[in-house]
Parts: structure tokens; C-alpha cells; sequence
């Protein structure tokens, strides 16, 4: 079991988790992940840091087989490789508790999937690690009063997450005279169009610009071009044609060339 038998314990762990999105978590084992600073930025280092608390309570508990694979996550953060959350089939999890857990499972991977670990970084670690505090809890404990708040910071931290996927717009950058999508464009798209199906929005505003280097009429037509290559990879990803609004509007200031040279994605209602 993760955490502590003892309502005490309960409360800690619920304190140490929340702080993976309040702020840096102090971990007191003596272990290398804790000496070194992830890879990868502030989701890594915050996932890092939520595995080595979850590693520490399993020492303490004697459960060295959970400490071994919250630790090696640890690592996993720390050298800034990809860390997924647990599969609800690598733990024995009660019948009764399946489908909840497999659809917590497919929203966190759906926000973290959307850019929820550049958004909210924090969030999405809390999520991440409290989950898999859940999933052990439901694999080791059938009296449900022995259960910590993992499964509540879970949830909390992914609603917040997913918060931030609604108010973020999405930037496709594209080429000089260019209305081709490349693998970078490309990879927006696809975040902005599964964030779309965490956030919901009535609508999809897909919002075409062009930089001053043409002629006025030709950069109109370019940043409609380049609107309609958008929503086009957005309709071929799962979003509905009927929820997006296509708009133009030519050569317009921006901070630099690049940026001008964009199309702007924005959830509505």
C-alpha cells in the first residue's frame, strides 16, 4: 500500500501530492533522482519529484516491490524520457472499479496527449502520480476507509489541467508564401484537435494571417488558404466540419515575420 494505515499518514500524503502543482516537493530518501534535475523542464521535474514520495512511503511500508517501480519512474522523469501513467491492467484492480479507472486513465492521457504538459505542467504531474497512487490503492485494499485522497488530487489536478487546454490558443506556423502543413504544424493540429474532445467547445475558431511580404489581395487569399489547410487536418483528425469557423485576415502586425505567418486555433462557448 502507498500510503500510511493511519489517517495521519492519509492527510501527509495528500499534502505532499497537492504540492506538485503549489510548488517543489522536498523528498527525504537518499536516492540519486532526487540529486540530479530532470530532464525535460518543470513537468519531468514534478513527476520526478511525485514518484520519489510515492517511493519513499512504500520504503517505509516495506513494499519493495512498489518501491522499485515508482522509483525506476523516478529515473524514467529524471533522465527526461516519456512516462505514462500506470494501465489499469498492469494492477489488479477490482471488477467493480474498472471502468472508472479506465476512464480517469483515458482523460489524463487524452490532457497530457492535448499539451497539458507544457500548459500545466504541475497539474498534469499531480494527475499523473496521484492516479497511479489510486491504482495501487484499488490493486492492495478492499476497505475503502484505508484509502488516502489520491484518487481526489487525481481528479482535482486533471480537472485543472484540462482547464488550461480550453484557454489556450493553438499556433500553426507555416513557410514563406507556404500553405502546406509540416510535421510541426501537423503535430498542432492533432493537440489542438484532442484537446477539442476534453474541452468540448461549441465552436473552433480557425483564423488565418500572412505576413506583408505580397501584395494585399495575394496575402488575403494565402491566410484563407492556409485557414482551409487547418481546418481540413483538423475535420481529418475527428472534429466536426460543423463546429469550425473559418476566418482570413491577410497581413496584419505581428511581434515578428513567423509569427505573422500563422493560423490561430481558439475554443468558443
Amino acid at each position: 500500500m502507498v500510503v500510511s494505515r493511519t489517517a495521519m499518514r492519509s492527510s501527509s500524503r495528500l499534502l505532499l501530492l497537492a504540492g506538485l502543482w503549489l510548488g517543489p516537493v522536498a523528498c527525504t530518501t537518499a536516492l540519486p533522482p532526487e540529486k540530479v534535475p530532470a530532464i525535460g523542464g518543470p513537468f519531468n521535474e514534478a513527476l520526478k519529484e511525485g514518484y520519489l514520495t510515492l517511493a519513499d512511503e512504500q520504503w517505509s511500508d516495506i513494499h519493495l516491490d512498489e518501491w522499485h517501480h515508482f522509483h525506476d519512474k523516478a529515473r524514467s522523469a529524471m533522465v527526461g524520457d516519456v512516462v505514462w501513467p500506470d494501465k489499469v491492467a498492469s494492477r489488479a484492480v477490482p471488477a467493480a472499479a474498472q471502468d472508472e479507472a479506465l476512464a480517469v486513465r483515458e482523460r489524463l492521457l487524452r490532457a497530457l496527449e492535448s499539451g497539458a504538459r507544457a500548459s500545466a505542467p504541475l497539474e498534469a504531474a499531480a494527475a499523473q502520480v496521484g492516479f497511479d497512487c489510486w491504482l495501487e490503492e484499488l490493486e492492495r485494499h478492499t476497505d475503502p476507509a484505508r484509502f488516502s485522497d489520491c484518487q481526489e488530487v487525481a481528479l482535482t489536478a486533471l480537472d485543472q489541467a484540462e482547464s488550461t487546454l480550453i484557454d489556450t490558443p493553438y499556433l500553426v506556423y507555416f513557410e514563406r508564401g507556404s500553405d502546406q502543413l509540416d510535421v510541426a504544424a501537423g503535430n498542432v493540429v492533432t493537440r489542438a484537435a484532442r484537446a477539442a474532445y476534453v474541452a468540448r467547445p461549441a465552436t473552433i475558431a480557425v483564423t488565418g494571417f500572412a505576413d506583408a511580404s505580397g501584395q494585399a489581395g495575394d496575402n488575403q487569399a494565402l491566410s484563407l488558404r492556409r485557414a482551409e489547410a487547418v481546418a481540413e487536418a483538423l475535420r481529418a483528425a475527428g472534429v466536426a466540419s460543423d463546429d469550425i469557423r473559418i476566418a482570413a485576415r491577410g497581413a496584419t502586425p505581428a511581434a515578428s515575420e513567423r509569427q505573422a505567418r500563422r493560423v490561430e486555433i481558439a475554443f468558443g462557448g
